[in-house]
This record gives C-alpha cells, sequence and structure tokens, in this order.
C-alpha cells in the first residue's frame, strides 16, 4: 500500500467495544502509520475525550448509530465545535437512507461494512488523506453529492425519505426500535411537544394516516423496509 504521508496520522473510533476492537487491529494491520488514540462507545463520551485532547485526532471513524442513537445531529455539532476534524461513518445502515445526509452533514464520508474488504480499505486510505472530495461509493455519484449539498439537485434524483429532516430521522428510528414519546424526549433532550410535532410532521411528510401507521412505517424503516 501506498504511504500516506511522512508524519502518523491520529484515529479516534466510536462504536461498540468489540468494533472498535476490531477497526483497531484492522487499522494497525493495513496502516502502518496510523495510530487508535482512543475511543467511546457514546458520541457524548467522544465528546469529552476529543475535547480533552492537545491535538485534534487527524479522523474520527464512527458508526451512524451508537447505542441506539443516530449521529447525524452529533456530526453537525461536533463540526461547529471542530471544524477542521474529519468524520467518517463506518456503518450497516442503509447507504440509500444515509449516504448523503451524512456528507451534508458534514461528514468526511459514508462507508458500509458490507462493502469489500478491499473496498473498505482504499475507502480508509482516502479519508486519511488531505483531499476534499467526500469519500462515498460508486453507487452514490459525486454529482448527486454535489447537487444535493449545494442545495441543486435535479428533480429526477430522488432519495428516500428526503423529505425528513434528520432529526425526524432520528425519531422516526426510535419509534421504529420502540420507544415511546416520553423516552425520546428525555433521550434527545427536547420536549414532549417536541417530539409530538415531529410525529405529526413524519406523518404529514410520508402520507400516514395515523399512529398505528406510522409506528408500523417505522419499524419497518428500521427493518430496512422502507
Amino acid at each position: 500500500m501506498d504511504k500516506l504521508e511522512s508524519s502518523e496520522k491520529q484515529v479516534f473510533l466510536i462504536d461498540t467495544p468489540f468494533n472498535c476492537f476490531a477497526i483497531k487491529a484492522f487499522v494497525n494491520d493495513k496502516f502502518k502509520q496510523v495510530n487508535v488514540c482512543g475511543n467511546a462507545q457514546e458520541f457524548s463520551h467522544a465528546d469529552g475525550k476529543i475535547s480533552k485532547m492537545s491535538k485534534l485526532p487527524d479522523l474520527v471513524i464512527t458508526d451512524l448509530v451508537v447505542n441506539g442513537k443516530l449521529g447525524l445531529e452529533w456530526i453537525k455539532q461536533v463540526k461547529l465545535l471542530h471544524p477542521t476534524l474529519q468524520v467518517l461513518v463506518f456503518t450497516q445502515e442503509s447507504e440509500n437512507q444515509f449516504a448523503v445526509r451524512v456528507v451534508k452533514a458534514g461528514g468526511r464520508g459514508f462507508v458500509s461494512k458490507n462493502e469489500k474488504f478491499e473496498d473498505i480499505v482504499k475507502a480508509f486510505e482516502k479519508a486519511l488523506r488531505t483531499e476534499t472530495e467526500p469519500v462515498i461509493s460508486e453507487k452514490v455519484t459525486s454529482t448527486i453529492i454535489n447537487q444535493v449539498a449545494l442545495g441543486h439537485r435535479s428533480p429526477n434524483i430522488k432519495i428516500p425519505l428526503e423529505s425528513l429532516s434528520d432529526r425526524e430521522m432520528e425519531v422516526l428510528r426510535m419509534l421504529g426500535i420502540g420507544k415511546d414519546t416520553r423516552t425520546i424526549a428525555k433521550e434527545l433532550f427536547i420536549s414532549i411537544k417536541t417530539v409530538e410535532a415531529h410525529r405529526a410532521n413524519i406523518k404529514k411528510k410520508l402520507s400516514l394516516k395515523d399512529s398505528f401507521e406510522l409506528n408500523q412505517y417505522a419499524i419497518n424503516h428500521v427493518k430496512g423496509g422502507s
């Protein structure tokens, strides 16, 4: 493999303990000038650890869903705090549903854990380089990414669930894994009325008649059926 740069790169991981162990072993094996400098199993814990570092890591590799929480809002927040921090999403979540959203949120790119081994190596290598082009699979072309990021998407390009905001996507996912309105409000640090407003907006945007249809849609969404 080609050398990335002369200086050692620092990588921070956010995932389950097992996945962090596996990704660290993978990185250590494939990238000789890369050091895994830390890890976390919660987005909030990652905030604290990264903020205490004397120097920001060159790359954060994170799952999109960590301990049941969707990371789109976290990516936005961490980019506000640390604009130069690069965040690569490495996940089993749907590329069609989330790849563009990740890039729009400020992520370095989106890599599926289901990709071929050699494609994952290439994606990680690209993410570690000082390039501006998003790290994204050929399934989502750079043209679509650029159009969406600039707000000039062609009306002929359709993205699943595109009408929902990132927060609404998060609420939809939490509904799909069985969390009620009060629990969602508590975990997202928002009011119950705000969650109810999100539910109403989701139903309207997806043309769902009632709460039963919303819950069924949410369950299917989590299972990958929508």
